[in-house]
Order: structure tokens, then sequence, then C-alpha cells
């Protein structure tokens, strides 16, 4: 590695200070431009003996924005001999663009610090403490050893300093509650609190009676316990709750035999939780995407939905982030679980949420993957896929304008090639961005493997619904720097030409109006 460079920080707020790392092992001098979009805002430069060198800027106070970072590395004589990139955000809060990292080991005498510090170079900017807690009806220990529900050792100081070593890198740091989950033994002496199965009036239990489920409603016996826990949660120093369900039952009753309304439920507990406590983040999972009808219609902070192979094609999965979006007009994320051995489905996925403008939950403490809905089942990444990932996610930043969460659904632009690829147009003011998806088939199923598609070389893409426009600009994540392309006038809009699709792609350009 001949040159690297990477933010200091997860997250920045408007006029803060950004300092970014540079290390490498030879002598030189080393010039970092800043881009935002296609114009560069700052040029910086240092010399170097070898080792790392912090560079500084100011950033403007305007956001939502994202910045770009390419670096270079000459000797004296002249040589290029190092180049690297990175990107950054700004942002007023950082649920405007969450980007969900996972953090579930908590052993004694753990050190965070390390665990987390390869989370940064990944983009992420939230942590999601999973199954931290001492028991479901009980989040907080009271003493710093203790067993968790499946009898994990943990300790709550860890969980403490996992939490200082996040904030001190700008990662927010969310607590997994489960809304209506309870321990057994807390189940079987409060059964007035419980949810019962409408059709044989039994209480219904999880994983084999290893939980028991609660009745979440508003003003119940069990939604004034689970507030007072999640309100610890917060004093002990979480920035937010993570809420989660477990997609069944979707219909139940209470111990009287009347019939629980769960969507409602889940929507009021999150209106209860943010009316007590303003300043926290929240967010519930959708399982399955259900109830995405009230959970979108929640004041939570963003949406989260976990998917699974009841909905298995790339397709399905694109139509259910952009109802969600168009459903919440928030941020998405989705949790969806991939074998480290799938790199394709991995790129894939990555390169379909990017086009909906959402984030997959993907990379935990130690850089590792997430691979299964019990996140202590987390695996290693292979380099080449790592690399992947950082390379993708630091595009998806750089141009959050016209790629992210602040740009929305356009579909009076119209793009159309005759590749087989799946392009996406967003907007956001003037400016139009169309992520060009290599997915010669949407039906493909992303549960199952498969190759990764042939790169797509040399191809026309023709743009309708736009006028005024004057030039186009082009960025992957192997090529991040804008690139223009040539356009011409194709009756109806624009056609241009393009170099190279591998996986995924972005065009954007400022237009003065689209076609009527």
């Amino acid at each position: 590695m001949t040159l690297a460079i990477r933010p200091a920080r997860a997250s920045h707020t408007p006029g803060d200070e950004v300092e970014l790392i540079v290390t490498t092992a030879e002598a030189g001098n080393v010039t970092v431009s800043i881009t935002q979009l296609d114009t560069r805002v700052a040029l910086l430069d240092t010399a170097t003996t070898g080792g790392p060198v912090v560079l500084r800027w100011q950033t403007p106070r305007q956001a939502p924005c994202g910045y770009g970072v390419d670096a270079t590395l000459t000797r004296d004589d002249g040589e290029v001999v190092g180049s690297a990139s990175t990107a950054f955000d700004v942002l007023d809060h950082w649920t405007e663009y969450p980007r969900y990292g996972f953090f579930s080991d908590f052993p004694e005498n753990a050190d965070p610090v390390a665990a987390l510090e390869t989370l940064v170079g990944f983009q992420v900017n939230a942590i999601q403490f999973y199954d931290w807690q001492y028991r479901h009806d009980q989040l907080v220990a009271t003493t710093d050893i203790y067993q968790d529900p499946l009898g994990r050792v943990l300790s709550l100081a860890t969980v403490s300093e996992a939490i200082d070593a996040s904030r001190a890198s700008g990662l927010a740091t969310m607590a997994y509650v489960a809304i209506y989950g309870a321990s057994a033994s807390f189940w079987s002496e409060h059964s007035a609190w419980a949810l019962y199965d409408s059709g044989t009036g039994d209480p219904i239990a999880f994983g084999d009676d290893f939980l028991g489920l609660m009745d979440p409603t508003r003003g119940t016996s069990w939604a004034a316990h689970l507030l007072g826990q999640c309100r610890q949660a917060l004093e002990f120093g979480f920035d937010g709750i993570h809420l989660d369900q477990y997609g069944e039952p979707r219909q139940a009753s209470n111990a009287s035999g009347q019939p629980v309304d769960l969507p409602r439920a889940f929507a009021e507990f999150v209106e209860d939780l943010k009316r007590a406590h303003p300043g926290a983040s929240v967010t519930m999972n959708a399982v399955k995407n259900w109830p995405i009808e009230s959970l979108a219609a929640s004041p939570q902070d963003f949406v989260y939905i976990e998917l699974w192979p009841d909905t298995p094609t790339y397709q399905q999965v694109l139509d259910i982030v952009l109802d969600a979006r168009r459903r919440s007009g928030k941020p998405v994320i989705v949790a969806m679980y991939l074998p480290a051995d799938r790199p394709a489905n991995v790129a894939t996925l990555d390169a379909l949420l990017t086009a909906a403008g959402a984030w997959r939950i993907e990379v935990g403490e130690h850089g590792r993957l997430l691979t299964d809905p019990y996140f202590p089942n987390h695996q290693q990444i292979p380099k080449p896929l790592a690399d992947t990932i950082r390379r993708h996610n630091a595009l998806a930043v750089r141009y959050l304008e016209v790629c992210g969460p602040p740009a929305h659904q356009d579909d009076t632009v119209v793009a159309n090639s005759d590749e087989a690829l799946l392009a996406v147009a967003r907007r956001n003011g003037r400016h139009t961005g169309i992520s060009l998806v290599n997915l010669p088939d949407p039906t493909l199923r992303w549960d199952q493997p498969h190759p990764p598609p042939p790169s797509i070389e040399q191809f026309q893409l023709d743009i309708s619904g736009v006028r005024g426009v004057e030039f186009v600009w082009y960025a992957t994540p192997q090529h991040p720097s804008p690139k223009p392309v040539a356009t011409s006038d194709n009756g109806d809009g624009i056609r241009i030409e393009l170099p190279i699709l591998e996986q995924y792609a972005l065009v954007w350009f400022e237009s003065d109006r689209t076609a009527q």
C-alpha cells in the first residue's frame, strides 16, 4: 500500500473541521483534492517523510452534502507513485443519511477502540448494539459481569466503553430492544401482560419458550414497563433505540381475549418513545416489510426493513425500498443476510440499494460481515470483497446529493439502453442522478449464489424527459472522480456515451426543466 487516506471521524456537522489521515511509507508531497459533485472546493498539500500525516479542512455551513477526497503522492522528481480516494459527508444530523454498522460482542477486557476502528473506512455513521442487554425485560444489568439470555458472558463496562469509543469516532449508538420480548420467568409471572393466540387462547412463546411475547398496546403495563427500560438505556449512554419484532404473530389477543392491533401498537409505541425522548433517535424493524403502512407513518427517524427469501428477487427488493421511501419520505436501511462466499450477491444488493437511495447493514466490529439474523454469527470478509464494499460505500457518500436520501425518485426522467441494465433516476432540485446497475435479469434471486455479470463496455444511454443539459458527469466505485461524458440531442432528451459498467455507475447532470 503506497498511499491510503481516510477521515478521522464518521460524521461531521456544518462548520466542523474535517481531519483527513494520510498514511504512506514513502517520502514525497501529498496533494489532496476535495470536491462536491463535479466542483473542486479545496486543494490541500503537505510534505511527508513517510508515516501518517493529518490534513484539515473547515467544512461549509451547508448540509446535507457529500464530498469526494482524491489524494496523490508525488516524489521530488515529479513522479506520481501513489493515489487513493475516500469520502465524507456533512449532515445536520446523522439520521439524514443513516448508515448502520453493528456491534455484538461485549466480553470482559475487550478493546472496543480496536473493534471499531475499521468501521469509519466503510462509511458507517451509526452502530446497532445487538444483544447487549441483560434480559429483554431488564435491559441494563445491575452487575458488571452478566450472562445474556443465551448464556454469553458479557461485561457492562465493555458496553459502556464501546459507546464511548463510538462517540469518539463520530458514530451514533442505537440500543437493540425487542418491543414485546420478555424472559420466560418474567413472562410467566406477568401472564396478564402477555399476548395470546387468537385461535387457541394460549400465550404466545418465541423460540421454544425461550421468550414470551407481551402486549405492547399503548397504556398497557408492559408498554409502560418497556418505556421505562428504554429510558434507562438512554440514560446509560445510548443515542437512540432500535426496536425489533419477530414478524409473527400478525394477529393476537390480550389476556381478556380482546384483539390486539399490533401495527397500531408498534406505531404508537414509537410515538410515545419519541415524545418522551425527543432528542433520541428511534427506528423499528419492519420484518418482511410488515407493517410498513403504520411504521412508515410513525415518527421514527428512518425506516428499517428486514427482508427474507420470501421476497427473493432483486426487483422485489427494489420495489419494496422505493415504496418505503415514497410512504415515509425518510431514509431506509435494509437488513439482508448473505454469506461471505457470495461476493456477486453482496455487490449486486449494494448497487441496487444505492440506486434506491438506501443503505444495507453489513459490516460490524473488526470489519466483520453480517451474515445471520443472530448478529454474533458474523464472518470474516475476504479482502477483495472488503475493498469492493469500501469503494462502493465511498461513492454513495461522495455523491449523496444525487444518489442518497436527499434525492427522490423521478419517474418523469427515463433512461434506456440497448444493454441489459437497470436505471433509476432521482432528483434533488436542479440536479438529477441516474444510478445504473448491471443486472441482466432483475428476477434473479438474491438469496441464491450467482456469478458476477459481465462488464458492459462502450454503450449508449438515452435519457428522456430532460432539457437544458450542458454537462453530464460519470463516476464508478473503481473510478470515483467525476468524468465528463459526451452528450448529443436525441430529439426527446439527450444521448450519452459511457465507457464501462461493471456493477454500479452513476451519471448526473443539472437541467433547466423536465419535459412536460
